[in-house]
């Protein structure tokens, strides 16, 4: 069994623990993912309840934003070997999806108030609205800086 892990991860895995902890963070944006995408048909409808300015626009924008930032943020936090460019663009990922939860997570405590769902787990798990969010988003956050800082950089063309 020990022999099949080594298989599937790079040799770098189990030489820095820097990629164990960002594997870590990575379960977190791809449950996110997976559970916004499961259903995604009625995520606009949980950021709908958001009230943000904009409207519809805006409501469109971040229902595709939001999984697009998770979904580019896993090459990095799983350690696969990629360019130069997505490296980099994934660095960015990691940092600005918790940087966008936290703005929705003010948002929505400062207009909405309590009662609405969050739409951290898109429809498919409901959890209200709360300063529990803005704590969560700021965790987030701090951990994403943690982990970005951690791995090494990519040089461009690697």
């Amino acid at each position: 069994m020990k022999r099949f892990i080594r298989s599937v991860f790079p040799k770098e895995f189990f030489e820095r623990p820097e990629h164990f902890r960002a594997l870590v963070l990575g379960v977190l944006y791809l449950g996110t993912l997976v559970a916004q995408l499961f259903t995604f048909e009625r995520f606009k409808g949980v950021l709908a309840g958001y009230a943000f300015p904009g409207s519809e626009l805006t409501v469109a924008l971040l229902s595709w934003l939001l999984p697009g930032l998770a979904l580019l943020s896993l090459p990095l936090l799983l350690s696969m070997r990629i360019s130069g460019v997505l490296h980099a663009t994934s660095r960015t990922a990691v940092v600005a999806l918790p940087l966008l939860w936290l703005a929705i997570g003010t948002w929505g405590n400062v207009a909405v108030g309590y009662g609405g769902n969050a739409g951290l787990f898109g429809a498919t798990l409901v959890v209200p609205i709360g300063l529990w969010q803005i704590a969560l988003a700021l965790l987030w956050l701090w951990a994403a800086v943690l982990v970005v800082r951690e791995l090494p950089l990519r040089k461009q063309g690697a």
